[in-house]
């Protein structure tokens, strides 16, 4: 896959993930279901039959959208590296935003839309193998189609951004795009 596609596929989903907060929903139909093992050899995907309608650009709530992306430049830095306890600067002030949206977004779903940050542990070279604390943020919203009601639908998108100098805990790193 060329670099052209890959930015192009990374920004489709960084826009797709923006439109959702903006519009307020995320179209996740989750079911819990017993894990099962994947089938074998290439996988085939089931495609769905496109929805009737589509999002009108009057409803994508543009003054949101930028509130929320001002609150995590507001953050100076949201590398993983800076701080997960400060409220006003570092990678937990970015999370805290996020979530602060998603919980918006969850009472005009009258309850629905779950909230989850998800707290786990990994290493790497930067960390010098040692583990370093990491956290997701993620929001479900069961569907309401009998229909769809063993289907997942998954928006995925990142938060954390980089410095030029990837150990800089200190250094800000305001942007969303920041993947090169």
């Amino acid at each position: 896959m060329t670099i052209q596609k890959k930015n192009i596929r990374k920004t489709l989903v960084v826009t797709v993930v923006w439109a959702v907060l903006a519009l307020g929903w995320i179209p996740v139909a989750a079911q819990q279901a017993v894990p099962r093992e994947p089938a074998q050899g290439k996988p085939q995907p089931k495609i769905l039959a496109r929805q009737a309608g589509r999002v009108a650009r009057a409803s994508v709530d543009e003054k949101s959208m930028r509130a929320l992306i001002g609150k995590l430049v507001g953050c100076g830095t949201r590398l993983t590296l800076s701080s997960w306890t400060d409220a006003k600067r570092g990678i937990g002030c970015g999370r805290d935003a996020i979530v602060a949206r998603f919980n918006e977004i969850a009472k005009d779903s009258g309850g629905k839309l779950h909230v989850v940050v998800d707290k786990f542990e990994s290493t790497s070279e930067r960390t010098s193998g040692k583990p370093m604390p990491l956290e997701n943020v993620y929001a479900i919203l069961p569907g309401s189609d009998p229909k769809l009601a063993k289907t997942i639908f998954i928006v995925s998108g990142h938060f954390d951004s980089r410095p030029p100098n990837v150990m800089d805990r200190q250094a800000d790193a305001p942007g969303a795009d920041d993947d090169g």
